[in-house]
């Protein structure tokens, strides 16, 4: 009996699944899961300087969440199901960069600007990854 391959769509299903499961963590963990978490912090008396600490790793969270289902649906995307390193590295250049700014806007505190240093870190390696011959 000859061996044969697997169809190359197969990696592909599994990949979308797994976005969609981090697609749904995410909006149930920031959407869902936050409001009741921060309303029971606030009630056991927990000071609204911890409470906005705590919301912005439990945000930060989230946004993990969505960066994976991008590089899962990226994966999909791909012809064999992987991905090179400009479009990883511009995945966390997004969400650092995007998250620090966003943070240290709303909160006013330059203790997130390492998050955006380590964003645009991530961005000139993708541009660097992306200029290499292959």
């Amino acid at each position: 009996m000859p061996v044969t391959s697997p169809p190359r769509h197969r990696p592909r299903i599994p990949l979308l699944l797994l976005a969609l499961l981090l697609l749904g963590a995410a909006a149930a963990q920031g959407l869902g899961g936050w409001p009741h978490f921060r309303a029971e912090l606030l009630d056991a008396g927990v000071a609204p300087g911890t409470v906005a600490a705590v919301a912005a790793g439990w945000l930060f969270g989230s946004a993990l969440l969505l960066c994976l289902a991008g590089l899962c649906f990226a994966a999909a995307a791909s012809r064999d199901g992987r991905i090179g390193a400009p479009v990883l590295a511009t995945a966390v250049a997004i969400l650092f960069t995007g998250f620090g700014g966003l943070a240290w806007w709303l909160r006013g505190n330059a203790h997130y600007a390492h998050f955006v240093l380590l964003g645009v870190l991530a961005a000139l390696l993708a541009w660097s990854a992306a200029r290499r011959p292959r």
